[in-house]
């Protein structure tokens, strides 16, 4: 998802897209394997675990599986429906594809030659299928959503690298093709025909995706059943279906509203109560009249954090998150704990020799704990009404023959050296925290503060 957090705020092209491999394991702490249980006080509806199987697209999943759980909470009848994360996987390619060559663009016809470094990188395609929440919701503001039969998963979507490298060799020639036009253009031997250029080049990169991912539909037809009605040993079901813009349904049958949540975070480096913004970070441009998805984010303690997702979720919606999934995770019972691996006995250090801990802000520091994987929490364990979370319940998109059949169980310690971001609705937030949030942020760059 990211090679550091430190990485991601000085480069926030970095992005999450960590996908399920086998480490190796140490032996278990049979302490932490006697003391788990799987009881949780606050759960939330969910469907079936969804598998992102050879892709970086956990913050899609983790982005419609939290769309699905609320649509579910309104009805029941909905317990099979999973949303097409290829529908918007398909635009988050064509988006970044479109962003690389403006800056392409921007870099050789605006600002002079390709020698320097920083415009020699801006000409090399690095297309990822990584992303954050502020890329989610803003495809889902642009384009909408759709159920995933009307755009199911291809092989190509589910193992993007083939893809990614088809894609990056199209924007290569793009780029070669603008290079040679830019010479001429400024030696005066030829007209500028970069956006000629570039609406060549997105062609291309149009029809690699269609014929990677399929075409996406421009409408649906979405059928509602309303209550059966038996009579004379005959049931009837009246139904109704309906044509649909992809952004009707987001609008009107999700009822999801991608700017009503925001960003919270807890990064050890940054100062705490402050508004951070990655300026130029979104990865397309938004229509008229839309919010803007710059990666924007307001940094909090790690108690902070994990109170306004607690509220989040007894307040009915599931909450997406950004953790290190590397460390501390059985991915055969699901057990996210420091301490659910036993080293010792492993490795027999000596007293003198044990490793010393590391503080969650020195792991940050040496990139030993970086946010590389996007989730969900659909609830939590507070048995104590007056004591604090014992754990929570992840709801992760590895199929269901990882961890507690596709569920996770984070303890408390593990979220609170483990967890970077969360995004929760903004009623969960103080009345100073939304202002604080609505003002003006810190805008971090690729050269840092």
């Amino acid at each position: 998802l990211i090679t550091g957090v430190v990485v991601w705020l000085l480069h926030p092209e970095v992005t999450l897209f960590n996908f399920p491999q086998q480490p190796g394991r140490c032996p278990l702490n049979r302490d932490i394997l006697t003391e788990h249980n799987k009881n949780y006080t606050v759960e939330l509806s969910r469907g079936p675990i969804t598998d992102q199987k050879k892709s970086g697209r956990c913050w899609i999943f983790a982005g419609l599986n939290m769309v699905r759980s609320m649509m579910l909470a309104e009805n029941n009848d909905l317990k099979n429906l999973e949303l097409s994360q290829n529908y918007l996987h398909f635009f988050n390619m064509l988006e970044k594809s479109n962003s690389q060559l403006e800056n392409v663009v921007d870099k050789i016809y605006k600002r002079g030659k390709v020698s320097s470094s920083d415009r020699h990188e801006a000409v090399i395609p690095a297309i990822s299928d990584g992303g954050w929440y502020e890329y989610f919701a803003f495809l889902v503001t642009k384009y909408g959503m759709v159920p995933k039969d009307a755009m199911p998963e291809t092989i190509s979507s589910e193992a993007t690298a083939v893809l990614l490298q088809e894609l990056d060799a199209s924007l290569a020639a793009t780029a070669a093709q603008m290079i040679a036009n830019a010479k001429l253009y400024k030696a005066g031997h030829a007209a500028n025909l970069s956006r000629e250029i570039k609406e060549r080049g997105m062609a291309r990169v149009w029809n690699i995706l269609a014929t990677h991912l399929g075409d996406p539909p421009r409408s649906i037809d979405y059928r509602t059943n309303a209550k059966p009605v038996k009579a004379g040993g005959v049931t009837t079901t009246p139904t109704r279906v309906a044509a649909m813009t992809p952004q009707k349904f987001a609008r009107d049958i999700a009822k999801f509203n991608p700017s009503d949540y925001i960003s919270i975070a807890s990064y050890p480096e940054k100062k705490l109560d402050t508004v951070y913004e990655v300026s130029k970070s979104a990865i397309g441009a938004a229509e008229p009249g839309e919010p803007k998805f710059d990666l924007r984010f307001m940094n909090v303690s790690s108690a902070r954090m994990e109170q306004l997702a607690a509220a989040a979720i007894a307040g009915g919606q599931p909450v997406w998150f950004a953790a290190d999934i590397d460390q501390n995770v059985d991915r055969k019972t699901g057990i996210m704990h420091p301490q659910v691996f036993d080293r010792d006995p492993v490795y027999q250090f000596s007293k003198e020799a044990a490793v010393p801990p590391l503080t969650r802000k020195g792991n940050s520091y040496f990139r030993q704990v970086v946010a590389n994987h996007a989730m969900l929490l659909t609830g939590y364990d507070r048995p104590d009404a007056e004591g604090g979370i014992v754990k929570f319940k992840v709801e992760n998109s590895w199929s269901a023959k990882t961890g507690d059949k596709g569920i996770y169980h984070m303890y408390h310690d593990w979220f609170m050296q483990n967890v970077f971001e969360v995004v929760v609705n903004k009623k969960f937030l103080t009345a100073g925290e939304r202002a604080r949030y609505a003002g003006k942020a810190v805008k971090i760059t690729e050269d840092g503060l």
